[in-house]
C-alpha cells in the first residue's frame, strides 16, 4: 500500500499500519511483532554480512594465490637478472681480453711490417742480392754435393 493508502485504510478502518503491516489491538502483540521486526531485520543483516564476509574470504584467497604466483614469478626473473648480469660481466671480460689480444696483434703485425720492409729494403738496396754469390754454386770446392765445402763457413 501507498502511504496515502494507509492513511486511508486506517481512518476508514480505526486499524493501525505500519509499513503495509496491520498493527495487533493489544499492546503485548505489538511488542511481540516489534521483536519479530527487529529479529528479521537483524537475521537479515547477520545473513548478507555473511555472505558478503564468505565474498571477501574467496577474494582473499584469489589474492594470496596470485601473490604466491608473482612471488614465485619474481624469484625466477631476480635469478634470471642475476644470471644475466653475469653472463653479461662474463662476455665484458671475454671482450676486454679479446681486445686486447687485437692490440697485441696489431703491434706484432706492425713490428713484423717494419722488419718485412727492413729485409726488403736490404735485399734492394744490395747490388749482389740478384746474383749467387761464387762459392755457393761452384763445384770446383767439391767433386760430390755432400762433401767438401757446403758453401756455410770453412770446408769441411
Amino acid at each position: 500500500m501507498e502511504p496515502h493508502q494507509q492513511y486511508l485504510h486506517q481512518a476508514v478502518s480505526g486499524t493501525p499500519m505500519i509499513g503495509g503491516t496491520v498493527l495487533p489491538e493489544a499492546h503485548e502483540d505489538q511488542v511481540q511483532l516489534g521483536f519479530r521486526m527487529i529479529h528479521n531485520a537483524y537475521t537479515s543483516r547477520v545473513t548478507h554480512l555473511e555472505k558478503e564476509r564468505e565474498g571477501l574470504k574467496d577474494s582473499c584467497d584469489d589474492q594470496k594465490n596470485q601473490a604466491g604466483v608473482l612471488q614465485r614469478k619474481n624469484s625466477a626473473l631476480e635469478l634470471e637478472l642475476a644470471e644475466s648480469q653475469k653472463r653479461q660481466h662474463d662476455l665484458s671480460d671475454q671482450n676486454r681480453e679479446l681486445f686486447k689480444n687485437v692490440q697485441n696483434l696489431r703491434r706484432q703485425l706492425q713490428r713484423l711490417e717494419g722488419l718485412k720492409k727492413k729485409v726488403l729494403d736490404s735485399i734492394s738496396d744490395d747490388p749482389n742480392a740478384n746474383e749467387a754469390a761464387p762459392h755457393e754454386y761452384d763445384t770446383s770446392y767439391s767433386s760430390s754435393p755432400w762433401g767438401g765445402h757446403s758453401g756455410f763457413g770453412a770446408g769441411g
